[in-house]
């Protein structure tokens, strides 16, 4: 289910999406576990661009067979739309999913410090309206991961919260560290 806040409000639209299958692991290059294709368009209604305007999806799943019982909430991601000067942050974005329960009124710093569920996450394009159309016809392929980023670091406000936090910290958890090779030495 995806929705649109600001300021931690719901603004309307609320766009639930259909069940998707989990799928297997993707071959390399791709993220490691299982997956999940979901492919929807979220309209954002006409508002002003403003940094407190931010994405909201929440993740349901069933336990056990699809059907059997209704879906529960397990997960939840956000992802501030705007940035400082009102421009749309387009591109392909990554996101950790936080453990319940969802809050659409925290902060990018305090969202940091809400746990991630396990190492999923949610990958997705933020695009224009103009862009729309030519955006519909590319390929959905979780072999592409690499191409997904995390999003920059972003504050609502110049509060003394966004004033404090460390700038090198950042919006959301880094990419895990690259393992060591096995036989290198410390010394």
């Amino acid at each position: 289910m995806t929705g649109v806040v600001r300021d931690g409000q719901d603004t309307g639209g609320t766009t639930m999406l259909p069940p998707a299958l989990c799928l297997p692991p993707p071959p390399a290059p791709g993220p490691m576990g299982n997956c999940a294709i979901l492919a929807s368009r979220q309209p954002v209604p006409r508002l002003p661009p403003s940094p407190s305007v931010s994405l909201v999806c929440e993740l349901y799943a069933w336990q056990g067979l699809a059907g059997a019982r209704a879906p529960q909430p397990k997960a939840w991601a956000s992802l501030v739309l705007f940035d400082r000067d009102q421009r749309v942050l387009s591109g392909h974005w990554r996101l950790p999913l936080r453990a319940l329960p969802l809050d659409p009124s925290l902060s990018p710093g305090q969202l940091n410090g809400i746990p991630q569920v396990c190492q999923a996450e949610l990958f997705l394009r933020m695009v224009n309206a103009r862009d729309a159309d030519v955006q519909t016809w590319a390929e959905i392929n979780p072999a592409s991961a690499h191409e997904y980023q995390y999003p920059p670091p972003v504050s609502r406000s110049s509060s003394l919260e966004a004033s404090s936090l460390d700038p090198i910290a950042g919006f959301v958890d880094p990419p895990p560290p690259a393992e060591e090779p096995l036989g290198s030495s410390q010394g």
